[in-house]
């Protein structure tokens, strides 16, 4: 499971993408000592997500002893104890608008350059 992150200070949260199976991830804390797991698409196994909130806990996101692989299962499992959710939105990445601004004018000054410079190429063939 290849994984990209990237830190939101503004959010207070951890933006996380993985490779493949190819899925957005947004880590954000509850308040209650728990965290809130945002998944863009359900592609991932339970043993996957099991991974990715043991690789959570050993970074230091989520409190607690996560040290032993069976005493992590068995906390996970107990749905009174439980300190993740896990959640799929679809819709939770939002793009900034000023960022769609400058992608759309970037977009289109390539679409100019390419127009002129297939222009002087017609104009060197020609003549």
């Amino acid at each position: 499971m290849k994984l990209s992150f990237r830190k939101s200070f503004a959010r207070g949260a951890a933006e996380f993408f993985l490779h493949n199976p190819e899925n957005f991830l947004l880590v954000q804390g509850t308040g209650t000592g728990g965290m809130l797991i945002r998944a863009t698409a359900d592609n991932l196994t339970p043993a996957q997500r099991e991974i990715f909130i043991q690789y959570l806990c050993a970074e230091g996101f989520i409190d607690g002893n996560c040290e032993s692989p069976s005493r992590f299962h068995e906390r996970i499992q107990n749905e009174t104890q439980q300190p993740v959710r896990w959640i799929v939105d679809p819709f939770w990445p939002v793009v900034d608008p000023a960022y769609a601004l400058h992608i759309r004018r970037l977009r289109w000054w390539i679409a100019g350059t390419m127009m002129v410079w297939l222009a002087l190429m017609a104009l060197l063939v020609c003549f």
